[in-house]
């Protein structure tokens, strides 16, 4: 009978809304697919005849573009909502694919291209994301405890 109070009084799905879990199963999921698309891509860059110093300017190019891009990210979500904005990154990411399918070798404007499109996916999918979490979680009371959860459960996954 211990357990069974132990567990009623620590319960930690009681502090999130259903919403918060059916939100967290499908960044789950879209996390783990990016994972597994991502481990190729630098793979995918050597074998159509990228130099290994050519795929690693091209993240350099992606992550200095992806910085400033947050600031314009939470201007959008401002403007016109998160699940707009999140709507927006899942386009970009849908030309990363398209894009990432059309590359050839030394190729460099769609080598930059590339990563200009994936910045923006990653960013707008983001920023996006983390303000539907705070929505989702059903307000402002103990965010920190809640936004912990998050990220234990985003690095388990």
């Amino acid at each position: 009978m211990h357990f069974f109070w132990h567990y009623h009084l620590h319960r930690i799905d009681r502090d999130f809304s259903p919403d918060f879990w059916l939100y967290e199963l499908a960044v789950w999921l879209h996390t783990l697919g990016r994972s597994l698309i991502a481990i190729f891509i630098p793979i995918l860059l050597l074998q159509v005849g990228y130099e290994l110093g050519e795929v690693i300017f091209f993240y350099l190019i992606y992550n200095l573009i992806d910085i400033p891009l947050s600031f314009l990210a939470r201007y959008l979500v401002c403007k016109i909502g998160a699940r707009w904005v999140v709507i927006l990154g899942k386009i970009w990411s849908i030309g990363f694919f398209v894009l990432l399918a059309l590359i050839t070798s030394n190729s460099w404007p769609l080598l930059m291209l590339l990563a200009l499109i994936g910045a923006f996916y990653d960013t707008f999918y983001w920023i996006g994301h983390r303000f539907l979490f705070i929505k989702s979680t059903g307000g402002a009371s103990d965010v920190g405890t809640k936004t912990g959860v998050l990220y234990a459960v985003q690095r388990f996954a």
